[in-house]
């Protein structure tokens, strides 16, 4: 029988240590395209900052910003 995913609430400590864990594992060569996303999400009172995207074959995501990104969703 297969094992249920673990569950974490979205944006948490919790949830970016296994979405980080997830691209490490499965990591494939990233697409050619070149773009990177600096990404804010409201939530109540607080904003959670966080990156995404591909640049030169490697993926990249992670919490906070990076400098260079190509544009910042909010």
């Amino acid at each position: 029988m297969a094992r249920a995913p673990d569950k974490y609430q979205f944006l948490t400590d919790p949830w970016f240590d296994a979405a980080e864990k997830l691209i490490r594992e499965h990591e494939h060569a990233a697409p050619p395209t070149n773009l990177v996303m600096n990404l804010e999400v409201a939530d109540g009172g607080s904003t959670i900052q966080f990156f995404m995207g591909s640049k030169d074959g490697e993926t990249l995501f992670g919490k906070g910003t990076t400098d260079g990104a190509d544009l910042t969703l909010s």
